[in-house]
């Protein structure tokens, strides 16, 4: 996981014209944001409160909601959320137990009502089962949850009021060894019908995109891709059928490549917006 430490005395996060509050805290991967514009972020609970575990290694992933003041306004154990809805076996139920038994990697709110879900409930992408789930905050209910055929994923999107996509990194670890034993996928999860989907599968098998941890995509409204592979720092913007409108690759001027992480792709006006909060922040060396 990528993680960082967020030091109150040296790093702050900035938005809009804002400082925000800084967090003494541990957080990971993706950062969301929902309409009431509070941060949704992967973090842990450090020392752990779940039972029959080794307190000093066991990675209890959380879920943490911030506000703009930087005030966490929520933080609960991923693991104790499986042990309140019954269901053990995602925190102790290996053939031999692990301290990373959740690696939580991503948290997508739901910004609207639809006949699936509410507004508030999240999406968790989980890679150590390979299990997406639908949660509810609101009730601590997990709503639903599918382990597969995804392996390892990374990054949940919703499509609309019935689908989402998964960022299928089709890898596995090995005894601490990581491997990508397929091309990456984007697959579709239809909630009407109980489907699943791959239109993407020839062209990223085609472009050899491979991703052993990490990594994300975004299906843009004309229905093209914008994918990451960020072990080999490499971005692509594909079509529909397949075809490359861009590409980038993170390569430094002495010929090495350098990972990138979670990028977002912009539209102009966003970018211009951005460009120009971002001229006004004053934020500490």
């Amino acid at each position: 996981a990528q993680q960082m430490r967020l030091q109150s005395k040296n790093i702050e996060i900035c938005h809009k014209t804002t400082l925000c509050r800084c967090l003494s805290d541990l957080f990971h991967h993706a950062l969301e944001r929902d309409n009431d514009g509070v941060f949704w972020v992967a973090t842990k609970i450090e020392p752990t409160q779940i039972k029959n575990v080794n307190k000093k290694l066991f990675n209890d992933d959380a879920i943490a909601a911030v506000d703009d003041d930087g005030k966490i306004l929520m933080n609960r154990s991923v693991s104790q959320i499986f042990l309140d809805n019954d269901m053990p076996y995602y925190v102790y139920g290996g053939s031999s137990m692990s301290d990373n038994p959740i690696h939580l990697n991503d948290i997508q709110p739901v910004l609207e009502d639809g006949p699936h879900w509410k507004k508030g409930d999240l999406f968790l992408s989980l890679r150590s089962p390979s299990l997406v789930m639908l949660y509810r905050p609101s009730t601590n209910k997990i709503l639903w949850h599918r382990v597969g055929p995804w392996s390892h994923q990374h990054d949940v999107d919703i499509l609309d009021d019935h689908r989402i996509s998964i960022y299928n990194n089709n890898s596995a670890e090995y005894t601490g060894y990581r491997k990508a034993f397929d091309t990456v996928e984007v697959m579709i999860y239809d909630f009407d019908n109980d489907q699943i989907t791959s239109p993407w599968h020839d062209a990223l098998e085609k472009l050899d995109v491979r991703a052993e941890t990490a990594g994300l995509s975004t299906i843009l409204p004309n229905n093209e891709l914008f994918i990451e592979e960020q072990n080999y720092g490499r971005l692509l913007h594909i079509t529909q059928d397949g075809d490359v409108v861009w590409e980038y690759v993170n390569r430094a001027k002495m010929g090495r490549v350098f990972r990138v992480g979670w990028n977002r792709l912009l539209s102009r006006e966003q970018g211009d917006k951005l460009a120009a909060t971002l001229a006004k922040a004053s934020c500490p060396n």
